[in-house]
């Protein structure tokens, strides 16, 4: 059994065929890292395995992105931090035949970012990436804008700006995002935004013309 070494700002994302948590980079305070490591969650003891993956890998960083593509059997990574540089790069790590990185080439591309939300939208076969940090001085540097990647169709791998109706959230980073298929949606909870720690839980609405609710929680809330 391996042991991976001590990490932040490292993402992992799930692969049901094999059922294991497949993470990537992260930093140890002192480096960044480009690794990939396997969880196995399979019934008997847990453990880390280092994955070995074929091809050019992606650069050291911390504090990117990744989701599962399930009906490709791969993961997806962008953004995150490295050498001072905020990046809005797209890694396909594919796993068949055997574990191989390419790079995608979307036209157009986001702010480069660290610390956003990145999901799969299962009915639209896309994915979507909210807000973030993009490390200029000031309020500025906190993001709330939404974007879709499609991964199939006439749009494939071309990146553009969801205009989202209603309230915005306050821009944030560092802040959670969760899917909620049943009701065609994705959760945000808390975050970091200019005014400092938040609790508040937003909706992003896929159906119809995407649109931002505030979700109300009956009390008592986290902490902030």
């Amino acid at each position: 059994v391996a042991v991976i070494e001590p990490r932040r700002g490292t993402t992992a994302a799930y692969r049901p065929a094999t059922h294991q948590l497949i993470a990537f980079a992260g930093t140890t305070g002192m480096a960044d890292m480009n690794d990939v490591w396997t969880f196995d969650l399979a019934p008997g003891a847990p453990s880390w395995w280092p994955m070995l993956p074929s091809g050019a890998p992606p650069s050291p960083r911390h504090g990117q992105a990744v989701v599962w593509d399930p009906l490709r059997d791969r993961l997806i990574m962008t953004g995150g931090f490295y050498d001072y540089d905020f990046l809005n790069d797209v890694w396909a790590l594919e796993m068949n035949p055997s574990p191989t990185w390419h790079q995608l080439q979307p036209a157009v591309r986001p702010a480069g970012r660290i610390a956003f939300g990145f999901g799969y939208d299962a009915v639209r076969d896309r994915l979507i990436l909210v807000g973030g940090h993009s490390g200029y001085a000031g309020s500025g540097a906190f993001r709330i804008d939404a974007w879709q990647l499609p991964l199939s169709g006439p749009l494939a791998l071309i990146w553009s700006q969801l205009e989202v109706l209603g309230p915005t959230p306050p821009p944030r980073w560092i802040f959670g995002m969760q899917y909620d298929r049943s009701r065609d949606r994705f959760l945000i909870a808390g975050g970091v935004t200019a005014s400092g720690y938040s609790n508040e839980v937003w909706a992003l609405n896929l159906g119809g013309v995407p649109s931002w609710t505030q979700i109300q929680p009956a009390p008592p809330l986290p902490p902030a």
